[in-house]
């Protein structure tokens, strides 16, 4: 750069500016440019964003909103319990239902313990002694074995001897399979049995031909009162 001289022979600064601002001053410029080109592309952004809400609100608030309805929930209807005797009736049915079904039966006897059979046979080999040996003393002050007699003798008269030995047979008939001995007695036998013992009792009381046979019975002679009430059939 030429440099000017004054007139009075002194020399001046150069017309041009120094480098350093001029590039300082450009980088301004250049700033100043590039922020406002950057709020403009924001507003433009902002302007199209907020355009699609606008129209999506304007949407909103014209359809029309439909009236609110309420459910109301139907109740189950309250069923009324059933009485305390109308319950025991159910049951008593129900377990009538069953107790007719042969299969419950041979269940429960398929069921029952092994030792069960042991146990009801010595039962009744202690019965029918203890019944048999009640009915023979009759000399004895023991007051249980006078009452056993007692009852016995009412119940059966002079058949009470057979049914004491019927009890005795009873429990022999039931512990000989644990010997190896099987009798098997049907249900057929079993109730012929006891029809002719009920027959005898009944020519028992028929045969003693008392005039009052209700007062042999108490007495215990006869056939007693089992006796007596078929012997009236």
């Amino acid at each position: 750069m030429a440099k000017k001289q004054t007139a009075d022979g002194g020399r001046s600064t150069s017309a041009t500016p120094p480098k350093g601002k001029a590039r300082t001053s450009k980088n301004a410029k250049q700033t100043g440019t590039t922020s406002r080109s950057a709020r403009r592309k924001t507003t433009k952004s902002s302007a199209r964003t907020s355009a699609p809400r606008k129209s999506s609100r304007k949407s909103r608030s014209a359809a029309p909103k439909k009236p609110r309805t309420r459910t109301t929930k139907k109740r189950p209807p309250i069923q009324s319990r059933p009485s305390f005797w109308a319950r025991v009736r159910a049951a008593l049915a129900r377990r009538w239902q069953t107790w007719r079904d042969p299969a419950f039966w041979q269940q429960l006897y398929a069921q029952r313990p092994p030792w069960i059979d042991e146990v009801g046979a010595i039962l009744l080999l202690v019965l029918g002694v203890v019944l048999l040996t009640a009915l023979l003393n009759t000399t004895s002050e023991a007051a249980f074995s006078i009452a056993v007699s007692r009852v016995s003798r009412r119940l059966f008269g002079n058949g009470a001897y057979l049914f004491a030995l019927g009890v005795i047979a009873a429990g022999v008939v039931a512990l000989l399979p644990k010997f190896g001995v099987v009798l098997r007695l049907g249900w057929l036998r079993f109730t012929a049995i006891e029809v002719t013992f009920g027959a005898l009792l009944a020519l028992l009381h028929l045969a003693a031909n008392d005039p009052q046979p209700r007062a042999l019975a108490h007495e215990g002679g006869g056939g007693g009162y089992v006796g007596w009430a078929l012997s009236q059939l």
